[in-house]
Order: structure tokens, then sequence, then C-alpha cells
């Protein structure tokens, strides 16, 4: 079995690719969920329909969604998003 590591474009915590899901590391069943404690800005986005995936209290002005923030990490990791 292939087991590639990886980033959660959520809650950055370290995964592990299996070929079918997303796990956290050393997890053999299953599959990765974001902790539900963590904190987000929330912020109701009309345009995009969708809550602000940033932290709560962020300094830049502008909210983002999690596509946002998962394009702007894959560009500072110079990787194109994979379709």
């Amino acid at each position: 079995m292939i087991r590639l590591p990886g980033v959660c474009i959520v809650c950055r915590a370290p995964v592990v690719w299996t070929g079918k899901s997303w796990k956290n590391p050393g997890q053999r069943s299953g599959r990765h969920i974001c902790a539900a404690e963590r904190a987000v800005c929330g912020s109701w986005m009309p345009r995009a329909r969708e809550r602000c995936a940033r932290g709560p209290g962020h300094v830049v002005k502008a909210h983002r969604t999690a596509y946002a923030m998962e394009n702007q990490y894959q560009a500072a990791m110079g990787r194109e998003r994979m379709a």
C-alpha cells in the first residue's frame, strides 16, 4: 500500500494519503476528521455563500474560503492543484 504524507487543507494537521482516503499518521482504520475545537473566523461571506476559514482575529482584513486558502497554500509550495 502506498502511503504519501501531506497536510490537511483545513486544520493544517499532518495527514497520510493511503490511495483511498486521508488518515492521521499511525492510524490504520477510519479517516482524518478535523478537530471540532479548531477556531475559525466564521464570518459569513455572502458572495461565496460560505464562512471564513481563516483563524479568528486574522490580521488581513479580507476573509477567505477554505478553497482559496488551499490554492494559496499550493501556490506557495510550488505545486499545481490536482483536479
